[in-house]
């Protein structure tokens, strides 16, 4: 999934590959513009889960279990 955007001038843009993907979060209340965002620039949006109050992550399978994430979390350097 990539959606071209305009140079910045300093030569950094995002363009088609294949080689990343961007996941980030959306109000609730965004989600369908979104989706219409990205439908009308030719890309797929999926939902893949949901942000909650409360301390750390939890996977949940399509049957509702719950399970931790298998590997290591990453954590930017600062």
């Amino acid at each position: 999934m990539s959606l071209s955007l305009s140079d910045s001038g300093d030569g950094h843009h995002a363009g088609n590959s294949v080689d990343f993907e961007l996941v980030f979060t959306v109000g609730a209340h965004d989600v369908s513009a979104v989706r219409a965002l990205f439908a009308d620039n030719g890309s797929e949006f999926f939902e893949i889960g949901l942000a909650t109050k409360g301390p750390g992550v939890v996977f949940r399978g399509p049957d509702g279990a719950e399970k931790p994430l298998p590997g290591a979390s990453w954590r930017h350097a600062s």
